[in-house]
Formats: C-alpha cells, structure tokens, sequence
C-alpha cells in the first residue's frame, strides 16, 4: 500500500477539520472532501456508532488508497484513532506504516462544552444544558464521540509516542490563535512546500452532519441539490435548529477522569520538553 504521510489524531473538537483544510489549500495537495475514512480501525465492531460515521467509513485498504488517487499527500485525520489507538498501531504494525502524526489536544472544559453544542447541532444531545448533559450516566457501548469525559490524553499519549517515530503535538489554543504560524509548523513538519496564500476561516464537521440530517428530513435535498448549496442549507439549519450555545461554567466535578489525564499529559510535554504551542 502507498505510504500513509500524517495521521492527524485529535481528542476531538480540537480543529483538526480546520487544520486539514488548511493544509490541503496552502499546499495544493488536493486531499479528498472525506477526512475521516477511518480505514485504520474496524468501525463495524461499534454497533452503537454514530450514524453519520457510516457515511464516511470506508472498510476496504484498496478503497482507502484510491480516496488519495489524486493527492499529493496521504493525509489521514480520523478522530477515531486517537480513542481507539491500540488497535490503530496493531493495523499499522501489519501494513508496516509508521507516518508522522499531528496531535492536537483541547483542555477538558471547554473540549466538553464543545462537544456538547456539537452534539446538539446534530441532534444527539437531547439535555437543554451541558450540566444536564454531564451529569447524565450514559449507556455502556456508545461510540466515542457521545460521551464527555472520556479523554485519554496522557495514556494513549504515552502509547502514541512508543510507537510513532515523530509526533508533534499542537493545541486548538495555538490554532485558534494564530493558525497560519501552526500551518507552517505543521507544513516544515511534514517536509511540504506552501504554493498558495489563504484565507484562515474556520471549518467545522457540523455542516457534513447537517447535510445527513437534512436528507433524512427531506430526502430530494440530497437528488436535487448539488454538495456545496446543500452544505450552505445544512449550516442555516445547524444555526437555527441547535438550541441554546453552552459556556464553559463551574463543570470540573464532572470531568475527572479527563481532567486527571490532562495534567499528567501537560506534566509529560513540560518532562519531555516537547513542543507546546500554548500555554492551554
């Protein structure tokens, strides 16, 4: 199989969307719209997986390298992997790959606040407020993307650095802040040269999510209208059909296990004296 240059593995809500986006634009590589194949993981032993991610799963290795047919980059930022690493490095020790990888982490608060404006958007999250939400006992078995805390920073961090040679680690802070100087740093990392000047506008995954909850609703959207007037639809609907935005607020007694692994993770990049792009 062709040689997998970057994996981008992300704690979720972390920019990784805006991130490929980015690099595929700057770059002109001509990454394909799906960034979330997720080949590396066997999706089919979650039952309870998110229905979106079945429209974008893509099972088959041939498949998978013909997704990348016309880039000049194989470029892979399936959010899935990071909660799933074990079973990522064991498919990656079979196929004898070892690419670069891009971590990006977000601090547990507003990561779960986040989440759960995402999760309403998408119509997942049916609580009026994020305490309600976390204070919630969710059931056994959900894909990863449905629950709060449940962020492996510093463990599957410490297995991510065991195996894969080089690994940067970025945070959504240092992107949020000043995008084009972490474009940069990411493009020197991967050995890429920069053809195009940008613009950085944020991208997000809830327009694609929207695009699927719009066809289920009116099925003719999905025949009728091309994929760029049909994403414009699906963000006017997310805006108007997501329910109140949610804050970070006095949420920390709900996100221990996050939190706990949080501070050994910025513990080990402060030891390690790895790079850090923020303070956050």
């Amino acid at each position: 199989m062709r040689k997998i240059d970057c994996l981008i593995l992300s704690t979720g809500r972390a920019a990784s969307t805006s991130l490929y986006h980015y690099i595929d634009k700057r770059a002109s590589v001509g990454l394909p719209w799906n960034k979330e194949p997720h080949t590396l993981i066997d999706v089919a032993r979650y039952p309870k997986r998110s229905r979106v991610l079945d429209e974008i799963y893509i099972a088959d290795l041939d498949r998978y390298e013909a997704l990348y047919s016309d880039s000049g980059l194989m470029l892979d930022a399936s959010v899935g992997y990071f909660f799933y690493i074990r079973e990522l490095v064991e498919t990656l020790e079979k196929l004898q790959q070892n690419p670069r990888v891009v971590f990006l982490y977000r601090e547990p608060v507003s990561r779960a606040a986040s989440l759960f404006n995402e999760l309403r958007k998408k119509e997942f999250e049916r609580n009026g407020t994020l305490e309600e939400a976390l204070s919630e006992k969710k059931p056994a078995g959900l894909w990863w993307e449905n629950y709060y805390d449940n962020v492996p920073y510093f463990d599957h961090f410490v297995l991510m650095k065991s195996y894969f040679r080089d690994v940067l680690p970025i945070s959504y802070a240092a992107v949020a802040e000043n995008p084009a100087r972490v474009v940069d740093t990411v493009m020197e990392f991967l050995g890429v040269d920069a053809t195009t000047e940008i613009e950085y506008i944020k991208y997000n995954s809830s327009a694609r999510a929207g695009v699927a909850m719009l066809g289920k609703r009116w099925p003719h959207l999905r025949r009728l209208l091309p994929r760029p007037i049909r994403q414009g639809v699906a963000s006017i609907y997310a805006a108007l059909y997501r329910g109140p935005a949610s804050r970070p607020s006095d949420i920390q007694r709900y996100l221990g296990y996050s939190i706990d692994q949080y501070r050994l993770f910025k513990e080990y990049l402060t030891r390690e004296r790895l790079e850090v792009n923020h303070q956050n």
